[in-house]
């Protein structure tokens, strides 16, 4: 009898383990279909993926992220992108991208206090991280007109970046603040990276001692690294930045918390809110103001 429970209990444990993975693939395959949508521009089909998700399991941090950057896409109100990578950031503290992403959204509104203050706050998760550095030497470049700031952050990025804008950002920053000479080794810099057109551009700003115009490197898609902000090359006509190279390292390695439960029929059971994200079929499409505020009243906030 004993010997027969053990079977039992270890039959079921095995029939969870294997629930859970089934569950935990569906959650991972969902995420990067509504990923890839994003990536080509479907932003409305992305966000309606991204939904389900959310069905599958309402605390996983990178949806909302990813939501935030579906929706700042189709310009839903700042207050409401902001909302979701704050949910992002409840859930998960030491989710760096949803502060990076928070940042940029407020960049892009002409809120550069807020925008400073968010990638500071990124880096008191993750000291000397890079993109929220350079995210902070623009901010204080073009958006604060705080040379010294900016000088200081783009130092930082280029003892171990070597690219042409991290070089061209720290010239202009220098020339902000009339150091001649260091502007000069700047522009030698950038020659000895062939980036002879933005060598030229900061040398003039020595006569001229006027900021050239600045392709706005917050509104430029990154070409870098997963979380990276702005370019670290040239600016030049780019892809949209996809949500998988914007949420911090590949989803196998992120911690899922799991909903489900075991079922006598080892079907896995998914605890749901009453109603649907997405609406049931035959339904009037919901807009981009009904779903968020759907998604606010599953997290109890109501107006």
């Amino acid at each position: 009898m004993h010997k027969q429970r053990n079977i039992l209990i270890l039959f079921l444990l095995g029939l969870l383990m294997l629930s859970s993975e089934v569950y935990a693939n569906r959650l991972k395959n969902l995420y990067l279909e509504g990923d890839k949508a994003y990536q080509q521009g479907e932003h409305e089909k992305a966000i309606e993926i991204f939904e389900e998700v959310v069905e599958l399991e309402p605390n996983f941090a990178p949806v909302y992220n990813a939501l935030g950057l579906a929706h700042n896409a189709i310009n839903t109100k700042l207050s409401d992108v902001i909302w979701l990578y704050d949910v992002a950031i409840d859930i998960d503290p030491k989710y760096i991208d949803a502060y990076i992403n928070k940042c940029r959204a407020f960049y892009k509104s002409g809120d550069h206090d807020q925008a400073e203050q968010s990638c500071l706050e990124a880096l008191e998760v993750r000291p000397n991280y890079q993109a929220a550095q350079l995210s902070l030497a623009w901010i204080y470049l073009v958006g604060k007109a705080e040379p010294d700031r900016a000088t200081y952050y783009f130092e930082q990025v280029a003892k171990t970046i070597k690219e042409p804008m991290v070089y061209f950002g720290l010239g202009l920053a220098y020339s902000q603040k009339g150091d001649r000479v260091r502007v000069l080794d700047a522009v030698t810099q950038l020659r000895g990276l062939n980036s002879d057109e933005l060598a030229s551009q900061l040398e003039a700003t020595i006569r001229t001692k006027d900021l050239p115009p600045v392709n706005d490197p917050f509104l430029e898609a990154p070409q870098g690294k997963p979380g990276q902000l702005i370019a670290l090359s040239p600016p030049a006509t780019a892809p949209p930045a996809s949500v998988a190279r914007q949420h911090p390292g590949e989803l196998g390695s992120m911690k899922i918390r799991l909903r489900g439960k075991l079922s006598m029929g080892g079907q896995t059971k998914i605890e749901l809110h009453p109603g649907s994200l997405t609406g049931n079929e035959g339904d009037q499409p919901k807009s981009a103001i009904e779903r968020v505020k759907e998604l606010q009243r599953r997290r109890g906030i109501t107006y």
